[in-house]
């Protein structure tokens, strides 16, 4: 017979070492969740330990996956009362240089992998009218910069997605969070590994500044949050008994906010002329 937890039973997708995931796993089960830690290979998580946390592996851009883990949790806990979409992936470089596979292998981990959760997870929380949704997007959703447009757009994908999410959800008693980080200390930029620019590229004496916004995320210059400190943050909202339903913090997000009080072209070209000749 199933024993009853009374701990909130959270999932937490794309929680690798040294990423938003697994800060966010560490501090929930610290503050006495029951956190299911996954990710696409369970070694990436062999600094994840801890009485109240489990490893599952899971590949968001297979269904199959998915589902084994909705399985195992439901099983084992008879529900979800917080589901954290994390998983992500970053692409670098001018939109003519990025391949249409590079692409849709981006889309498919940010957008899809989201989706895919969805419809696995929230039916279930629907059943209970209770639960909660946390989509991880980024601040690029709202501005997007050059030579990462790739990823914004999948982000603003991400964005559109979860305030539709959001609003569907309300007569379900199913509870949808967005939280947009600027610059926070993690390994996404890292497993993308360093920027080549193809040899037939239009964008050759853009190098440097291709390099620099890859970087920009881990740049001191950008007040970057330390993981920990943003999981705090966010795990406070997160438990609180009306989680907001949006949340921008890291570093650059003052920036952006301020770059959105001008007219768009403006903020855009001024991104344009700051970021084309930045430097590593």
């Amino acid at each position: 017979m199933r024993a009853i937890t009374t701990q909130k039973v959270v999932v937490i997708t794309g929680c690798s070492d040294g990423g938003i995931g697994a800060a966010l796993a560490r501090v929930l089960a610290y503050k006495g969740c029951l956190v299911y830690a996954t990710a696409r290979c369970s070694k990436s998580m062999s600094t994840l330990t801890g009485p109240n946390i489990r490893h599952l592996q899971v590949d968001v851009t297979e269904q199959g996956s998915i589902q084994a883990a909705v399985e195992v949790v439901y099983e084992q806990e008879g529900r979800v009362d917080i589901l954290i979409s994390n998983a992500g992936v970053h692409c670098t470089g001018p939109v003519l240089d990025v391949t249409l596979e590079h692409a849709q292998k981006t889309y498919d981990t940010n957008v899809f992998g989201l989706m895919r959760l969805v419809k696995a997870f929230v039916p279930r929380m629907a059943e209970r009218r209770t639960g909660l949704v946390v989509v991880i997007g980024s601040v690029r959703s709202e501005l997007p910069t050059p030579f990462a447009g790739i990823y914004s757009s999948s982000k603003a994908a991400v964005r559109s997605y979860t305030e539709t999410l959001s609003m569907e959800c309300q007569p379900l008693g199913v509870d949808v969070m967005l939280i947009n980080p600027g610059s926070v200390t993690s390994n996404i930029v890292k497993n993308q590994g360093s920027y080549q620019t193809p040899e037939k590229s239009l964008y050759k004496n853009f190098t440097d500044a291709i390099t620099h916004v890859m970087m920009q995320s881990q740049s001191k210059k950008y007040n970057t949050m330390d993981t920990m400190d943003f999981a705090q943050r966010v795990s406070d909202k997160i438990l609180a008994k009306k989680p907001p339903r949006y949340m921008c913090l890291g570093g650059a997000t003052t920036l952006i906010k301020a770059l959105q009080l001008l007219p768009r072209q403006w903020a855009l070209q001024l991104l344009w002329v700051v970021l084309s000749r930045a430097k590593p």
